[in-house]
């Protein structure tokens, strides 16, 4: 099993900020950050469709249970998965596995040493976080809660 949380930097200051907008500042946060889990997801999922090649990159699908087992919790919400429990705080989004393997496989450890890191995981959020993709979400979900706050 293996986990990320989605937090953003600052949070205290941007959560004084967006007592500005009211109840809607708040909700566009909220908002953003499920976007950005839903989109880790996607992009992971993309990161676990590999070729048919032992050890390769993207991971090769074999049973197809580190696709199955993938996914993500929005802000304030809670899911299981099988007997585990993954819960997010309400300014908080987590993408998981949990499949038993999922960590050797991201990490390469134990059976998957010999093959290194595959880490689909930060692979993902790396690149829905850079390249400005979350900044550029963000901006829009804060137009929105303008709008909605102040006409």
């Amino acid at each position: 099993m293996i986990s990320l949380n989605i937090t953003v930097n600052g949070m205290d200051e941007i959560v004084i900020g967006l007592k500005a907008f009211g109840a809607e500042g708040y909700k566009a946060l909220q908002k953003g950050l499920a976007w950005a889990a839903e989109e880790t997801d996607k992009e992971a999922h993309k990161l676990l469709t590999g070729p048919k090649t032992p050890g390769s990159y993207p991971v090769t699908v074999k049973t197809g249970n580190l696709r199955r087992l993938l996914d993500f919790v929005p802000p304030g919400q809670t899911k299981t998965s099988g007997d585990l429990t993954w819960t997010a705080g309400p300014l908080q989004a987590k993408v998981y596995n949990s499949a038993q393997y999922s960590r050797v496989i991201h990490e390469g450890e134990g059976s998957s040493k010999k093959y290194g890191k595959r880490p689909f995981l930060t692979d993902a959020l790396d690149k829905v976080m850079g390249g400005g993709l979350f900044a550029q979400h963000m901006s829009g979900e804060l137009d929105e809660a303008l709008k909605e706050s102040f006409g």
